[in-house]
């Protein structure tokens, strides 16, 4: 089986995770490779209530961006107010642990899309358990973290088998929330990362801070949003039902005009799915750069249109959900 690499993984789940989320739980076993700060952080999620200011960076080089946040956390919910300058700006993401509804203002639209809670814990779980693949498995190191938003630190170091690190957490202990973070690349580019500039825990939060109420904005729905995307690379709105356990959480188009495929990405009770479809056959080159260190997949065809199935499911799982992808 192909593996993703441990950084391509957390990566993704970088900046979409709020401080202190909860993973869902699989059994004892994971939850002893996990180290016991992380731990802490798990089991924190019902009890953080927090307001704060951080600042964003997402991607290197000419292609960073860095914005400024405001951030709410009560329990399980949370808001996230991008302000300041950039492309962002006056950006608000409400997640209540069912769902998560995302603002665009340039758009006025609202989108609905799976909650993210917990990705990033989840995402170091699964790597840490899981049977070595071709990355292994991560090292913790654990050291002192100094001081972030006038609160100490401890800093947990998430290692590659070969000593470089991946992934560095600033932990403050009592209240078992992660202030900063950093994610490297293979050869120490720094690929995202945020830090609380000011953070005060304890704090009453209104209900209305978990509403997101805009009037006149449109409600975009991630059936509404597969069937925009999918008009425009020229396919069939193709995907999987939500009654096999697995949730459309992204819609994308990628490739040139006149060759262009439909992505989708799933979260569920195995991890995450890419469902990918295009129009005509698909050649090896363009097999292999779609599936080039991932996991398992699974080709086949649907009247005119090519579907690549791609998962860290035996094959066997991935040809029965593949069997129930229609429009």
């Amino acid at each position: 089986m192909i593996r993703p690499t441990l950084a391509t993984v957390l990566l993704l789940a970088v900046l979409t995770v709020p401080a202190g989320a909860q993973a869902p739980r699989k059994g004892p076993g994971p939850e002893r490779e996990l180290h016991p700060l992380l731990r802490r952080v798990d089991d924190s999620r019902s009890a953080v209530r927090m307001v704060g200011v951080r600042t964003v960076q997402v991607g290197f080089g000419p292609n960073s961006r860095v914005t400024t946040e405001r951030y709410f956390r009560s329990g399980a919910r949370f808001r996230i107010e991008t302000v300041g300058e950039g492309q962002n700006r006056g950006q608000i993401v409400v997640e209540d642990g069912r769902r998560r509804l995302v603002y665009f203002p340039a758009k006025n639209e609202i989108r609905e899309q799976p909650p993210l809670e917990g990705r990033l814990l989840h995402a170091l779980r699964r790597a840490s358990a899981g049977p070595p693949g071709r990355g292994g498995k991560p090292k913790f190191v654990e050291s002192d973290g100094g001081t972030i938003a006038g609160h100490k630190t401890r800093l947990l170091e998430v290692q590659r088998p070969d000593g470089q690190a991946s992934m560095r957490l600033w932990i403050q202990p009592e209240q078992a929330v992660v202030l900063k973070l950093q994610s490297l690349s293979p050869r120490g580019e720094q690929l995202a990362y945020f830090e609380f500039t000011r953070v005060a825990f304890g704090q009453e939060i209104p209900e209305s801070q978990f509403r997101l109420d805009m009037p006149g904005a449109r409600f975009v729905s991630p059936q509404d949003e597969l069937e925009r995307v999918a008009r425009q690379a020229n396919v069939r709105p193709l995907r999987l039902p939500e009654d096999t356990g697995y949730r459309l959480e992204a819609v994308r188009r990628v490739g040139s005009k006149g060759r262009e495929i439909l992505v989708q990405t799933y979260a569920g009770p195995r991890g995450r799915l890419s469902l990918f479809v295009l129009r005509g056959e698909i050649d090896e080159r363009l097999l292999a750069r779609i599936a080039s260190g991932r996991e398992d997949s699974h080709v086949w065809q649907s009247g005119p249109f090519t579907l690549v199935l791609i998962g860290d499911l035996p094959p066997e799982q991935l040809r029965r959900l593949a069997g129930r992808v229609g429009a």
